[in-house]
């Protein structure tokens, strides 16, 4: 099932609902939105840092 396309603003909140990846922590899985990467990736900051995430594998949170 493809999730809907949302737009992300600069500074959002997200959640990640992805595979573990190096540096993740399982009971963190909050972060914040930068910019696109690509249309299928994005330039997110989590725990300090500035990595890549798969589109499809996060949710804003309201």
């Amino acid at each position: 099932m493809v999730k809907n396309h949302f737009k992300l603003l600069s500074g959002q909140n997200l959640r990640y609902t992805g595979k573990v990846f190096p540096g993740f922590v399982k009971g963190l899985p909050y972060m914040v939105f930068i910019s696109n990467h690509s249309s299928y990736q994005l330039l997110v900051k989590y725990n300090g840092l500035e990595t890549i995430v798969e589109k499809f594998f996060v949710e804003t949170i309201d």
